[in-house]
């Protein structure tokens, strides 16, 4: 199954854990804006673990325009209609990693501790594993 078809298993909503409501969605190619101001409201020591300049609209609207959830499977988590966390499962199509997804996630300092992330990264490890990845890796900055 691909990661296109899997993403019709998620949840679309679900509450956090002080009670408010979060939608869960894929990237569109119209979140370039948006996503470039949830970068920007991440705090500066956090940015350099990043490989690419997220706070480049270029680099931004580079990724909000060539969208390939097969490839690159960003999922967003919105409060009232912004930004609050992303969460990506990253995927080798060929060589000897292919079997191999990684998962990378951020989120804004006043959703943290709220379960959030904690529930993006459970969706993408399932998506991940009904797209046929035997593994999932992850690595966390302790904030």
């Amino acid at each position: 199954m691909s990661f296109e078809l899997a993403l019709k298993e998620i949840a679309k909503n679900f509450t956090s854990d002080d009670g408010v409501e979060i939608k869960i969605r894929p990237l569109e190619n119209n979140d370039d804006k948006a996503l470039l101001g949830f970068f920007k409201n991440l705090p500066q020591p956090e940015l350099m673990f990043f490989k690419h300049r997220v706070t480049d609209p270029d680099v931004i609207k580079g990724w909000c325009e060539n969208i390939i959830l097969d490839v690159n499977l960003p999922l967003l988590a919105i409060d009232e209609g912004k930004i609050v966390a992303v969460a990506t499962l990253h995927q080798n199509k060929g060589g000897w990693k292919r079997h191999i997804g990684r998962v990378s996630c951020s989120v804004l300092p006043k959703y943290r501790q709220k379960g959030i992330a904690g529930k993006l990264v459970q969706e993408l490890v399932d998506i991940a594993h009904m797209g046929g990845l035997q593994k999932v890796e992850a690595e966390f900055i302790d904030q």
